[in-house]
């Protein structure tokens, strides 16, 4: 998140780069910790106030062990009211027993759960992003049956439309969707 951040807001950039010279042991640390403090916390002061930011964390429950979760979830339970308030930050995972326990009850914490959010909501977002992604290849949605045929096939996964749009934009043989 610091890497990303630092990328498009060079005063955090600037604020990361010089606590890294001072503090180089900081990227190889296995406290988690000091190293939301020191390479998100602290640079965020950096971070322009005037709108929203958004951190992503995806698939949460693939990535590490149940202790590496433990360690982030309880960064996201207790320490993220020190970044700006206008930073969010969006958790994707399935909902395991430790993560829904661990975020469970914590006023700044909006869970949500996939399954409850209307499957036309979900549609419209998966073909607004097969557009998007798709909208390159000549002809390819002269028919619009192709784009509604994507998204049913999707069935409301957007790992599916990506997987999909990936393959479609690498196969320069295919013609239709079907194939």
């Amino acid at each position: 998140m610091a890497h990303d951040l630092a990328s498009q807001y060079p005063g955090v950039k600037q604020r990361l780069v010089a606590t890294i010279r001072k503090r180089n042991w900081i990227k190889q640390t296995t406290d988690i910790i000091q190293q939301w403090e020191s390479l998100l916390v602290k640079p965020s002061a950096q971070l322009p106030t005037d709108r929203p930011i958004v951190l992503i964390i995806d698939a949460l429950d693939e990535s590490g062990d149940t202790q590496s979760h433990n360690h982030l979830l309880s960064i996201l339970a207790h320490h993220t009211r020190k970044l700006p308030s206008n930073v969010r930050i969006l958790l994707t995972s399935r909902p395991l027993d430790d993560i829904a326990q661990a975020l469970r009850s914590r006023s700044h914490i909006r869970s949500m759960v996939i399954d409850d959010i209307p499957k036309s909501l979900i549609d419209h977002d998966i073909k607004g992003y097969i557009s998007a992604r798709l909208n390159q290849i000549p002809d390819f949605f002269v028919d619009a049956n192709r784009l509604h045929f994507l998204v049913g096939c999707s069935e409301g996964l957007f790992q599916w439309a990506f997987v999909a749009c990936e393959f479609i934009q690498g196969n320069g043989k295919l013609s239709t969707p079907e194939q």
